[in-house]
């Protein structure tokens, strides 16, 4: 059962010596050496004018050695210590002002909860020796505040956290409670005066550092040293710390960030790619470092040598080489892959032809690259990438469908071969040659010439007959005297029947004439063009028998305009020309029809460079004739003036030229307006439908 104590003072005066009477208690009191729990508590009760009850179960008694006398606060401290000490301690309880003795394990249960204003005003009062209060927490987690206070509690105490309310409810002995709410004061106060705080940094990445940071404080705390309290977060750029923790540990902090935040040495290094594309594996390992991590890591692939040179930090080489050997164990589909070339402008059996030569060369295969001879540049690393494969050929097949290039190898060889393919797959520029071929004639004659025919009649009827001829007359035996000729030129005739006839010629001829031949073609460059225009003649053969005679086809003789070009196109609009012109022309009729007939060709074959847009004179032949003939009687001819009756006298010159010109026109225009302009202007002149439709008015009603 429970009692109520209300000590009086005489029972009390039966445990303890009072200095003084019941009326006027004395100040202080002195114990005895032995004291039973029940009465001490009775004592304390009378002394503070306080309500007590407690359980009979509390028994017991205690031996004290004390030196002087206890105040009333003294003894109500002694009297809770004490009964914690044997597992009892006084409480209050929600609503009553009544003080309870209950056993410690249910004092939590037990005892009223107590706002923080409610208890720091008690606290200056006899509080109760087990208290529960609520303590707001406002700068610090509450996870963080328990964690921070649970040591300083007792077996019987606890700590608890309300979420919603952001308190911690701590129940324990007063003392241990009363440390744990300066406790939570003081971690409240630090974290008021926690504000985050920027360390740019010079050389290390932030994540870098947070990570040396994590394993220098681990090491430092399994050696016994004090902690460094608390946090660092990489910065937005990666290049600065946010560091959160008390001011007092700043300084700790930035000192530990200025030790490791030190440039590390970097070198350079070879490494073979093992028949992998260079440029591909460079970009391929700079995605996987992040260029605000690794300022200073540098890639390069290296065609010449068929290597990739790094320069980094010792870690960065570790991640390549680890890479590399990565992308050397990659399957044979992987390393030898099939793509497709589709050329636009050049045929695909041409080029794999030139591709073809080229491997065969040694110009577009993969070279085989020795891992000992590509050293580090400095440094004196070995590379651990592994040995490449033995190279294979380049496979190359055509398509004519569709003017692909199908090729199979490395990836190095392939990115090779699409360089050299955007090289030669390109569109040519095309050429319009005019080709002039001009035949200039000139020819000039003067034909003089007297014939003379007399009579002389001597003794006895003798008639004699003098005659000097050149072919200018007609007559006969029995002629009685000239006739002429009715031929060209001026003809005069003196007759004088049975005494003389004179016949006077004189005729003078003047040819000229000109032939012009123009062939034109369009034609790409560095591509052959012909273009003729010939007549056959055919002629017969005659086969004979004993028994009967055939004719036949003998076959056909040509005669024409002959054109082949070879344009190619130099630098600075020249152009390179193999060029084949033949002009031939039949010069009369067969002499029999068995045989062809004679014929004249002109020709002319050469290699010259000439420039765009301009009529330039490539060749010619020109040929001169004169020809002088005097036919006469002897010695009469020769006679001064009068020799001029006696004499015939033809004089003929004659010039021949032949002169090829060539037009070159260069058409680069990647939408062809310049070849659609010129081919305009020639329809246009030939009267030639385009085909396009013609706008005609119409009337709108």
């Amino acid at each position: 059962m429970r009692i109520t104590v209300r000590a009086r003072c005489a029972w009390a005066a039966g445990v303890i010596l009072a200095h003084g009477a019941c009326a006027q208690p004395a100040p202080t009191v002195e114990l005895a050496s032995v004291v039973e729990l029940p009465r001490l508590v009775d004592l304390a009760a009378e002394r503070l004018g306080l309500n007590i009850e407690y359980d009979t179960r509390l028994t017991g008694s205690v031996t004290l050695r004390l030196h002087g006398d206890l105040d009333d606060t003294s003894l109500w401290a002694l009297t809770n210590r004490l009964l914690a000490a044997r597992g009892f301690t006084i409480i209050r309880m929600a609503g009553d002002g009544t003080y309870s003795v209950v056993a410690l394990e249910r004092a939590a249960s037990l005892a009223r909860v107590e706002p923080l204003a409610q208890y720091t005003m008690s606290q200056n009062g006899h509080e109760a020796g087990f208290r529960a209060v609520l303590v707001p927490v406002r700068g610090r987690s509450l996870e963080s505040t328990v964690a921070a206070i649970e040591p300083l509690l007792s077996a019987s105490g606890s700590a608890v956290s309300i979420m919603e309310s952001q308190i911690v409810l701590v129940a324990d002995l007063a003392p241990r409670v009363r440390a744990a709410v300066l406790a939570i004061a003081s971690l409240d106060a630090d974290a008021a005066a926690i504000r985050p705080v920027e360390v740019a940094l010079a050389n290390l990445p932030a994540d870098r550092i947070i990570t040396l940071l994590a394993q220098v404080t681990a090491k430092r705390a399994a050696s016994g040293a004090s902690p460094v309290r608390g946090e660092l977060l990489a910065g937005p750029d990666n290049r600065s710390l946010l560091l959160i923790a008390p001011p007092g540990e700043l300084g700790r902090w930035r000192d530990l960030i200025s030790q490791l935040d030190r440039q590390e040495a970097v070198r350079t290094e070879s490494y073979p790619l093992s028949g992998m594309a260079g440029d591909a594996v460079s970009e391929s390992l700079l995605r996987r470092f992040d260029p605000e991590n690794h300022p200073r890591l540098r890639v390069l692939a290296d065609d010449l040598t068929g290597s990739l040179i790094v320069t980094g930090t010792a870690e960065e080489h570790t991640r390549v080489q680890g890479l590399l050997s990565l992308m050397a164990t990659a399957p044979e589909a992987v390393r030898r892959p099939t793509r497709t070339f589709r050329l636009k402008n050049r045929d695909a059996e041409e080029v794999v032809g030139v591709v073809q030569s080229l491997i065969a060369s040694g110009v577009v295969a993969n070279p085989n690259i020795d891992v000992s001879n590509s050293a580090a540049v400095t440094g004196g690393g070995t590379p651990t990438a592994g040995s490449p494969p033995e190279p294979r050929e380049l496979q190359l097949t055509a398509d004519p469908v569709t003017n692909s290039i199908i090729a199979i190898g490395e990836v190095a060889e392939l990115e090779r071969l699409e360089r050299l393919l955007k090289d030669l797959d390109v569109r040519r520029p095309q050429v319009l040659l005019e080709v002039l071929i001009v035949s200039l004639s000139d020819s000039d004659s003067l034909d003089l010439g007297v014939e003379i025919d007399a009579l002389i009649n001597g003794p006895n009827d003798t008639v004699a007959k003098l005659s000097s001829l050149f072919g200018l007359s007609s007559t006969g035996a029995s002629a009685s005297g000239i006739e002429g000729n009715r031929g060209a030129g001026l003809t005069g005739i003196v007759l004088n029947p049975g005494d003389f006839s004179v016949v006077l010629r004189a005729l003078q001829s003047l040819n000229q004439g000109r032939s012009l031949s123009i062939p034109k073609v369009l034609v790409a460059s560095n591509e052959q063009a012909s273009l003729n225009s010939v007549l056959e003649q055919p002629y017969t053969t005659l086969n004979a028998s004993d028994t009967v005679a055939t004719t036949s086809f003998g076959g056909s003789s040509d005669a024409g305009t002959e054109v082949s070009v070879r344009p190619q196109i130099a630098e600075g609009d020249h152009l390179r020309l193999e060029y084949q012109i033949s002009l031939s022309a039949f010069v009369g009729a067969a002499s029999d029809p068995s045989v062809p007939p004679p014929r004249q060709q002109n020709s002319i074959d050469s290699v010259a460079t000439i420039p765009d847009g301009y009529t330039i004179a490539v060749g010619g032949i020109e040929l001169t004739t004169e020809g002088y003939a005097e036919t006469g009687i002897p010695f009469l001819s020769d006679i001064p003036l009068l020799g001029e009756a006696f004499k015939n006298r033809s004089k003929s010159g004659s010039r021949s030229r032949f002169y090829v010109f060539i037009r070159s026109t260069i058409l680069r225009d990647r939408d062809f307006e310049d070849l659609k302009y010129l081919s305009d202007l020639r329809t246009t002149e030939m009267e030639i439908d385009d085909g396009w439709p013609e706008p005609e008015p119409r009337v709108i009603r």
